[in-house]
């Protein structure tokens, strides 16, 4: 994840979460499942050059680095605990270990008068 530490919400700042294989043949990632606390998230790729609601569409349009998940604008809702599991040509891998995502937010007393 990066950056690794707490962010700030009010600077609502992109986050970067990288899914890596660590052993194992083939070490090319094919497909990546993004969980957050335990639900999937998203699985990528999210196209199928095959499908034909695609037909219009350039072949480079799926051509995207899958091991990356992009956060953008980050506030308190997307805290949680993120992890991933890959696959390769040689199938679906385990799933990693979480990784915290921490969002520091301020909080108003009833006798702020900053408010």
């Amino acid at each position: 994840m990066e950056p690794s530490e707490a962010v700030i919400e009010a600077e609502r700042p992109n986050i970067t979460l990288t899914c890596e294989i660590i052993f194992g043949e083939p070490s090319m990632l094919v497909g990546v499942r993004w969980y957050l606390d335990g639900d999937l998230l998203k699985e990528l790729p999210e196209c199928n050059l095959n499908d034909t609601s695609y037909v219009y569409v350039d072949e480079d349009f799926c051509d995207i680095d899958q091991s990356k998940l992009l956060l953008e604008n980050v506030v308190r809702f997307f805290q949680g605990n993120y992890s991933c599991e890959g696959m390769t040509s040689a199938g679906w891998g385990p799933r990693s270990e979480e990784e915290e995502l921490v969002i520091r937010c301020k909080f108003y007393s009833s006798t702020d008068e900053s408010r």
